[in-house]
């Protein structure tokens, strides 16, 4: 007798159909108009009801850029309620009902991955009978995937590489960027991780959105509009934002109702009187073009009505609104298909875009202060509130997440340029005349190990000696095993005295033995874990791991703590230290100039209050930590006992003087026992 189904039994129809979904023309449309036609918004929803994408018309040109042959990325970058996610789901269900094909849906943690896969993105497929018919429900739907007209939808988050490298997929959809690390379990970025799972597949597409973070750019008048300039990759320290640089570089542009000339809406034309409350600004904040027409709240509509994305490369010569567009001109022609007249001319539709032909990375900026969800005065509010605060992380906040813009970071950082100037005659691993010891600064990651050596004199006066990495995968014995043969030998003849190694970053999986503390105990006291705090009563001292016995001691392993607000500044104070003058900081001839950014890649803010805090201007900072790190060792070993050697000179300051010598740091009282001779094996 054959078995007879039971209510748990496998439904192969949705698979069945799928699959002939598959094998059949899709339709002709765009992903905004398959959302226009097919979305409903469930209720608790802002806007409840059939999906309108003129609510957010700068998501069409982006939806149209991944679906389109000519773009295998596509980046987007605009501040908070500005329909980001929304464009992706229009993507994504676009992708399941009209031709489904494998897609990987990237988060920045697992809670997130989560929250669209259980509850929004389930909302979504309800809202829509063809796909919520052909979702596999029950044991074949889980939180990272989910299989929708036979095919499979994974949901991936950056703190797990393996969920990254899985499965490969015809496009990937990554969501806030910027809220990603730059470097994923030591494998590397993010959304390279991600383009690999997609290389395999004729036509593939990954679209990457985000708000952006710090950074610093220019502005540039080209062709009467104003335009983000390309900023220096060492100014750009958001991820989002330097991938938006490497592509077509569209800009959300927009008509002025009075003088009918396009230009591009950012902050800086949001006119606020300076002396105006938050609560006036909210009443009285209002655009401003250009030309100086004034442009208010009850304008948007049409505004973004007869909007459209503008690259640097185009120059608008006509407007036609009986065709509903402009005309452009631009440096490349456009791929075959884009409307040309007779002159040579490009139509850009409102809502629309014209890409250069042979340009695969189709990128798109737009203002906050575009949003129907929030007036010209909600952005003033917010702008003038933080600035009364006086706070700069609570202005950066507004600044990214409102208007989508840069927050250029200011504070007392020294130039990179000023590392440079230091260089001295000495080569790489010499040890000059003057240096009676050696320290080493060691930064854990991923990927390896940052290794400062640096030697000490009279007077806290320093020469680099080797600034490295050691490679290798830092969750494996080896490569623990090439660091310690890096450092057992010291250099020159001298022997590194102390090592200290930043305990923040712990290698392996969660449940794995901490591998710093177990190398520190093995090599116990030359080396030694070391870890930050923002404030202490002292420069550093050393607390007991309490559940870390050494098998040798049998103590409890020593845990230095850092007043890392002291010791950073220490450093920035020497890098601008006067050549020649008694207690100088110098780096060989052969440094870097990756070695001089890393070392300035942090800047000291100071808030109205009297607090601080630290923050990154440049997205690699390893180095000036191992810096830190050596100066701290440095202290531990009594630095500032050190005696004048006999004749005391050094060939590499440019400059003598007899002069008395600045005041140095208050000394360090010496923990007792704490001071390590030689190499501890």
């Amino acid at each position: 007798m054959p078995k007879q189904p039971t209510p748990n039994s496998f439904n192969f129809k949705p698979l069945q159909d799928g699959l002939a979904r598959a094998l059949s023309p899709p339709p002709q449309r765009w992903p905004w108009q398959w959302a226009n036609q097919k979305r409903i918004m469930p209720p608790g929803s802002p806007e409840p009801g059939e999906f309108n994408s003129d609510r957010a018309p700068w998501s069409k040109a982006i939806s149209e850029a991944h679906a389109s042959p000519y773009f295998n990325f596509v980046v987007a970058v605009m501040g908070s309620q500005m329909g980001k996610t929304e464009t992706l789901f229009n993507i994504c269900g676009h992708n399941f009902d009209d031709s489904p094909r494998p897609m990987l849906w990237v988060t920045p943690n697992r809670k997130l991955a989560e929250s669209i896969s259980k509850t929004r993105l389930r909302a979504m497929l309800r809202g829509v009978a063809s796909l919520w018919a052909g979702l596999a429900k029950g044991k074949m739907e889980t939180i990272t995937e989910k299989f929708i007209n036979g095919v499979r939808l994974g949901f991936a988050w950056a703190g797990s590489p393996t969920e990254l490298a899985s499965h490969s997929v015809h496009s990937a959809l990554i969501d806030e960027r910027d809220r990603m690390a730059n470097d994923i379990g030591g494998e590397g970025d993010p959304t390279e991780m991600v383009k690999a799972r997609v290389s395999n597949w004729v036509g593939g597409t990954v679209t990457s959105v985000s708000t952006p973070t710090t950074g610093r750019v220019e502005v540039e008048n080209i062709g009467g509009m104003e335009f983000f300039a390309v900023g220096d990759k060492d100014d750009i320290h958001s991820p989002i934002w330097a991938d938006f640089q490497q592509g077509t570089r569209h800009h959300w542009a927009v008509c002025c109702p009075q003088c009918a000339g396009y230009f591009i809406p950012r902050a800086d034309y949001l006119n606020i009187d300076s002396t105006w409350t938050p609560r006036q600004a909210r009443k009285n904040a209002h655009l401003v073009c250009p030309q100086g027409c004034p442009i208010y709240e009850s304008d948007k509509f049409q505004l973004n009505k007869t909007a459209l994305f503008i690259s640097p490369d185009q120059r608008i010569e006509k407007i036609d609104p009986v065709q509903g567009g402009v005309w452009v001109r631009q440096a490349e022609p456009a791929p075959f298909g884009y409307e040309q007249d007779a002159e040579g001319r490009y139509f850009v539709a409102y809502h629309g875009f014209v890409p250069a032909e042979g340009m695969t990375t189709a990128t798109f900026w737009v203002s906050g202060l575009m949003t129907f969800w929030k007036s010209f005065g909600d952005r003033a509010f917010d702008l003038v509130t933080a600035r009364q605060k006086g706070i700069p992380t609570v202005e950066q906040g507004i600044i990214n997440t409102r208007f989508g813009e840069l927050y250029n970071v200011a504070g007392d950082a020294p130039i990179w340029e000023l590392v440079k100037e230091k260089q001295g005659r000495y080569l790489v691993n010499q040890i000059p005349y003057g240096v009676q010891f050696l320290t080493a600064g060691v930064d854990v990651q991923g990927s390896g190990f940052f290794v400062v050596i640096r030697g000490w004199g009279y007077n806290r006066e320093s020469w680099l000696i080797e600034s490295a990495m050691v490679h290798g995968p830092t969750d494996q014995e080896s490569t623990w095993q090439r660091l310690h043969e890096h450092l057992q030998h010291g250099r020159g003849g001298y022997p590194i005295r102390r090592v200290l190694i930043d305990s923040g970053f712990k290698p392996g999986e969660k449940n794995d033995s901490h591998r710093v503390y177990d190398f520190c105990a093995k090599h116990t006291p030359w080396v030694v874990p070391a870890k930050g705090r923002k404030t202490m009563d002292k420069f550093y001292k050393f607390s007991p791991i309490a559940d870390k016995l050494l098998a040798v001691a049998g103590g409890a392993l020593d845990l230095c703590l850092v007043n890392t607000d002291y010791f950073k500044s220490w450093v920035h104070a020497r890098v601008k230290w006067p050549d020649g003058e008694p207690g100088d900081w110098h780096v060989h001839a052969e440094i870097t100039d990756d070695y001089c950014k890393q070392v300035t890649a942090e800047s000291r803010l100071t808030m109205p209050n009297g607090q601080f805090y630290w923050v990154k201007i440049r997205k690699d900072n390893h180095l000036f930590d191992c810096e830190v790190l050596a100066t701290v060792a440095a202290e531990i070993e009594g630095v500032s006992f050190l005696q004048p050697l006999p004749e005391q000179s050094t060939t590499t300051t440019k400059t003598t003087t007899n002069a008395p010598p600045p005041p140095a740091p208050a000394p360090q009282k010496r923990r007792r026992g704490a001071r390590g001779r030689g190499v501890i094996i």
